[in-house]
């Protein structure tokens, strides 16, 4: 059932990014005159076909894993005189350019909708509350203390986690980055300089608080269990929701930490679990689950403890009225473009780990994953992937759309088109280099499974 419901939830948002994408060659490339051949969603064999009036074929295949529009080629097809003008080589620069740059831009105005349903749907979200400051970590060094609410990051204001992670990961490198905090213990505003010139997003999972050294604020956690793990080491064992932990091994526990504590540091391992049932002390052997996190293996007894409520305010619904959406929706769509942008300059300066790429099998899981959580978390992922699908396909790489831009500005430069023969060279280069990084996103995501 899982399966299916990670597949679906996958044909979905793949189905809908690379049709949009798509079409947005295919209206501007039909809007200047182009004819069009035909339009795929998918690859390999077509599941379903068509052809309307125009003789454009519009065709849905088996392997849902990208797309493409064929438009009449005076280079690759035999052309009547009399067709000529409908190939897109005889266009003007300016229809071209914006005929290959229609897909990207598609993208962005799609997330820009999907942000906009969603501030208008609202959604939940955490203020940015420190639980704690791990020692020795930049955080700590910054003074930064526990129980303090961000209020900016280099005078950009911070409203949500969400917010404070994607400025933080814009200053990865820099050596100062001023943060506002609000001390809620003390009711006092204070400054702290973070120096981020060392931290490196490194691991198959990279965590850029816990890089910092920042902990998000969770309310207490009670003893007693409030969800068991469907086959996890504890259900195996006996153990149900409704129990109360009392030991570890014969340790007696005084808080949640401590257990925690304990049963990560015994990945693998037999332990003895002490709990209390209808009054009664039980005790019995839980064979722990062994996980590994950024190359450090951890116990896992597959249990989710009961939490005291949250103080009031710190979890909120961001919404707004249709019109404010609108702002927030390409507010949200520009920031998230320049985290992409970020993100993909630190890949080249080493300063996120390429173990970070990530490939089909782990958007699968982040689409079956979010749909889980309702539509608003799915739309969410949806903007955030077709965000990041149109800022790679601006990067200037031959098979890509800003490949073809690339070559575009070359030729205005020289006052003459590109040679055949570099155009080859330069498509199988950049062929390679795509093919060579899809397989290492591709490694990385069996490596997390």
């Amino acid at each position: 059932m899982t399966f299916l419901w990670y597949a679906a939830a996958t044909i979905v948002l793949l189905g809908v990014l690379i049709t949009i994408h798509e079409f947005g060659h295919f209206y501007v490339a039909r809007k200047c005159g182009v004819k069009i051949k035909r339009f795929s969603i998918g690859f390999g064999t077509p599941i379903w076909r068509t052809t309307d009036k125009y003789g454009t074929e519009f065709v849905v295949s088996w392997i849902p894993l990208g797309g493409y529009v064929s438009m009449l080629s005076s280079k690759e097809d035999k052309i009547r005189a009399e067709d000529l003008p409908d190939c897109f080589e005889e266009k003007p620069m300016w229809q071209r350019f914006w005929i290959i740059a229609a897909g990207p831009l598609a993208n962005f105005l799609l997330a820009v909708v999907l942000y906009w349903l969603i501030f208008m749907m609202g959604r939940l979200t955490l203020l940015p509350v420190i639980g704690e400051v791990l020692p020795e970590s930049p955080a700590a060094i910054a003074q930064i203390k526990p129980n303090s609410h961000i209020l900016s990051i280099q005078s950009t204001p911070v409203i949500d986690w969400n917010d404070a992670q994607s400025e933080l990961l814009k200053y990865i490198g820099d050596s100062s980055v001023t943060l506002a905090l609000m001390d809620k213990e003390n009711d006092r505003r204070y400054s702290a300089v973070l120096d981020l010139k060392d931290v490196k997003m490194v691991g198959h999972q990279p965590n850029l608080l816990n890089e910092v050294g920042i902990q998000r604020f969770v309310p207490e956690s009670k003893l007693s269990i409030h969800q068991v793990v469907e086959r996890g080491p504890a259900q195996i064992a006996g153990i149900r929701a409704g129990d109360r932990l009392v030991s570890v091994d014969n340790i007696p526990l005084e808080n949640v930490k401590q257990a925690v504590m304990l049963i990560r540091s015994k990945p693998g391992k037999t332990v003895l679990i002490g709990f209390q049932r209808d009054g009664v002390i039980q005790k019995l052997p839980v064979i722990l689950a062994s996980v590994e996190v950024n190359d450090k293996k951890y116990g896992q007894v597959g249990i989710h403890f009961e939490q005291e409520p949250w103080p009031d305010g710190y979890i909120f619904e961001r919404q707004y009225g249709w019109f404010d959406s609108i702002g927030a929706a390409f507010e949200e769509t520009w920031k998230t473009t320049v985290l992409m942008v970020t993100t993909i300059g630190k890949l080249l300066t080493g300063e996120i780990s390429v173990k970070a790429l990530s490939g089909p099998i782990t958007i699968a899981k982040g689409a079956g994953y979010n749909a889980s959580f309702g539509l608003v978390a799915f739309l969410s992922f949806m903007a955030l992937i077709s965000v990041n699908l149109a800022v790679i396909n601006l990067l200037p790489l031959p098979v890509l759309d800003g490949g073809q831009i690339f070559m575009m500005g070359v030729e205005l430069f020289k006052g003459k088109p590109v040679s055949d023969k570099v155009q080859e060279i330069w498509r199988n280069m950049g062929a390679i280099l795509v093919i060579f990084l899809m397989g290492l996103a591709i490694f990385n995501d069996l490596t997390r499974l």
